[in-house]
């Protein structure tokens, strides 16, 4: 069974839930978003209107799954899905042409012109996707016709309704194109995957670290919530830094690495230090300039002067040893985070109606103005406070 992302809509690209593709095809089929899908259709694509029908509805992300902000960098695996978006006056006709033993998924799209096409694919990575993406369009038939913007990893997908969708779980299953890219500087979801995985980077009796979120957390519980947030240190490997800034940037992330890893040798610092030179700017720093970014936190490290830098907010951390799946722990993450919001938000509503000094009737509406709250979210929780309006009223 495969899990896509949903996210609330187009303008709120964090903070997904994780959903099922055959939920997906529900809701398509019976209309979940059905009335701003056919009040999008009443316009002309790219209208005002049609825009702020769509940037409303929920969306899904079918090529990647993530953790928290959809970026590059917060993915966490491929779906075993590959997206494509076919919106061309040549769609319909194209369409009718592909076998479709090897469509799983095909709907109109949220426009209605053209079409979301969705196929089975495995062994999918961060390398290989867009050579495979372009491999099996040609095998498709629709190389020349998949819309060029939707090709990429975090392709934002816009809930459609479509009654007549046509669903094959038992569809063509496609193989992903083995990634010619072998150098450590290609396109990596995360770099730090790729220490932790590569033996010459690793102590055989010390895992690497690249946080000390764990060690705020009681050992007896699997994880800890913290309502305001706590800092941790973690390590950060940023892409395209500038010139000038090419220096300082290195020595934060080796001052982290040695920091959480004190197991490390030098020469295996080092090691790693010169392959994310190469990733971090177009123009590396040269060997000597590396070898003196790594001298030096070294010297730290001796002088016994070495600390790591806090420079990520958590609030939800889970113990170093916890057996709980990377899912589940996303799953609970965005659970207490809820929680959190949601508290945070019934606080701001009860403080506005216990707050009321207004002669006018206390209503959602107001209430939503006054915080500069959505109204939807206020009517939300409007249940839970009618005995503190009923007693303002009084």
């Amino acid at each position: 069974m495969y899990q896509i992302n949903l996210f609330e809509n187009l303008k709120s690209p964090t903070n997904p839930i994780f959903i099922t593709l055959e939920e997906y095809v529900d809701w398509v089929k019976n209309g979940k978003n059905q009335q701003k899908v056919l009040t999008g259709r009443l316009h002309k694509k790219g209208s005002i209107e049609y825009n702020k029908a769509k940037e409303a509805s929920p969306c899904v992300t079918i090529n990647f799954l993530y953790n928290g902000y959809k970026s590059d960098d917060n993915i966490i695996s491929s779906t075993g899905l590959i997206y494509y978006d076919i919106d061309t006056p040549q769609s319909i006709e194209a369409i009718k042409h592909i076998d479709e033993r090897k469509i799983h998924v095909l709907n109109k799209s949220f426009g209605g012109n053209g079409y979301s096409l969705i196929i089975q694919a495995s062994g999918i990575t961060v390398n290989n996707f867009s050579e495979s993406y372009v491999s099996i369009a040609k095998e498709l038939g629709i190389e020349n016709l998949f819309d060029q913007s939707a090709f990429k990893k975090s392709q934002f997908t816009a809930l459609s309704y479509d009654s007549n969708i046509s669903y094959n779980p038992n569809s063509y299953i496609f193989s992903a194109i083995e990634s010619k890219k072998v150098s450590f500087s290609g396109n990596m979801s995360s770099s730090l995957d790729y220490l932790q995985r590569n033996d010459s980077f690793l102590n055989k009796q010390n895992s690497f670290r690249y946080t000390n979120a764990s060690d705020f957390v009681d050992t007896e519980n699997e994880y800890q919530v913290f309502p305001e947030g706590i800092d941790v240190a973690k390590i950060n490997i940023p892409r395209n830094i500038p010139i000038g800034n090419r220096k300082n940037v290195l020595i934060a992330i080796v001052n982290q690495i040695v920091s959480l890893n004190p197991h490390l040798s030098k020469e295996r610092v080092l090691e790693m230090t010169v392959k994310i030179n190469e990733i971090i700017t177009k123009e590396p720093l040269n060997y000597k300039e590396v070898l003196g970014v790594v001298n030096s936190i070294f010297k730290y490290k001796q002088d016994g002067t070495l600390k790591p830098i806090n420079n990520k907010k958590r609030k939800v951390i889970f113990k170093e040893n916890s057996k709980l799946t990377k899912i589940e722990k996303i799953a609970i993450s965005n659970r207490e985070i809820g929680k959190l919001r949601s508290g945070n938000t019934k606080q701001k509503i009860y403080n506005a109606i216990k707050n009321w000094n207004s002669q006018e009737k206390i209503t959602a509406k107001r209430v939503a103005i006054k915080i500069n709250m959505g109204e939807a979210t206020v009517k939300r929780y409007w249940k839970e406070f009618k005995h503190t309006i009923r007693s303002k009223q009084i």
